[in-house]
């Protein structure tokens, strides 16, 4: 599925760059963009 595979993206990515603050808060940032999708998914149903 597509949302899995970005979580598993995500996930791999904040591993490798955990002391990285910028690079922390992009990934933040698109963490909230996957859950304001899966928002939108659900709605949309």
């Amino acid at each position: 599925m597509f949302f899995t595979r970005l979580i598993r993206h995500y996930s791999s990515k904040l591993r490798r760059s955990m002391s990285d603050k910028q690079s922390y808060l992009l990934e933040a940032l698109i963490v909230l963009l996957i859950m304001l999708l899966l928002v939108l998914g659900i709605g949309w149903m």
